[in-house]
């Protein structure tokens, strides 16, 4: 039996565009992988392949994370926007921490690899800001303010 065409709300939209989003950068790290071990393979050190397929365990690891974060407030009560600040932190991490990898990797240039770290950092300020949001919507509002006392 066919469900009614119901309209889905403007949070339902933005967390499908994200959704979606997460999925292509899914998608590209699963290329990004196959690349590196079909067609770098026999290009590269087994060093620098090494630091090419962390940057592959990177991106999927957080892409996939794209994928299900917009989802997070259908399951407890936390309202969207800070979720959609998690997912631009952690999305801009995956760029510039495994972009910056994949460049150096393929490029041999150092100072790309310069640029991971602020991905990195990006990454646990995101898991950070998504556990305070998480943590402060788990929380009655009256113990939130006895806390920021």
């Amino acid at each position: 039996m066919q469900q009614p065409n119901v309209p889905l709300s403007q949070s339902e939209q933005v967390a499908l565009k994200l959704a979606s989003c997460g999925s292509l950068l899914f998608a590209l790290g699963v290329a990004f992988g196959a690349f590196g071990a079909h067609g770098l393979k026999n290009m590269l050190t087994p060093e620098v392949l090494a630091v090419f397929e962390k940057a592959v365990f990177y991106h999927l690891l957080h892409a996939g994370a794209l994928i299900l974060l917009p989802f997070l407030p259908l399951l407890v009560k936390v309202d969207l926007a800070p979720i959609r600040r998690v997912w631009l932190i952690l999305c801009l991490g995956l760029v510039l921490f495994s972009g910056s990898l994949y460049v150096y990797s393929i490029s041999g240039i150092r100072g790309f690899a310069m640029i991971t770290p602020f991905g990195g950092t990006l990454f646990i300020g995101g898991w950070v800001y998504l556990a305070a949001t998480l943590f402060q919507g788990a929380l009655p509002r009256d113990s939130q303010k006895k806390l920021l006392q």
